[in-house]
């Protein structure tokens, strides 16, 4: 699955519930994060108001990076849910599914590392 959610280049062939799948079932942090990584290459930048942040642009590398950015979409879809712009907030609805999944299943990998410490 991994290998398939990485395969999607373009807007049109991005599917954000197989990239969470597949965040679901990534088995090390760094697998997590070349998922979401891919995702954000694979829908690319916004450039019109609404869309997922052009900062989502570049690459996510720690869980707080992932947090952040998770919080930035709500803020964002709230403004778009305000001006009742439907594609937008399919848009942002999307990708904070895919990052929500990525930063509960590094919540796992905390949780894991510490009940076996």
């Amino acid at each position: 699955m991994l290998a398939a959610a990485l395969g999607a280049t373009s807007r049109e062939r991005v599917d954000p519930k197989m990239f969470a799948d597949a965040i679901h079932e990534a088995r090390t942090e760094q697998d997590v994060f070349d998922l979401l990584n891919g995702y954000v290459d694979a829908i690319g930048g916004g450039g019109k108001p609404g869309s997922v942040p052009d900062s989502h642009a570049t690459l996510v590398s720690c869980a707080n990076n992932v947090r952040q950015r998770g919080l930035e979409l709500v803020g964002k879809l709230d403004m778009a849910s305000k001006r009742l712009d439907d594609d937008a907030c399919l848009a942002l609805k999307e990708a904070l599914h895919v990052y929500s999944s990525a930063l509960n299943r590094l919540k796992s990998f905390s949780r894991e590392k510490y009940r076996s410490s």
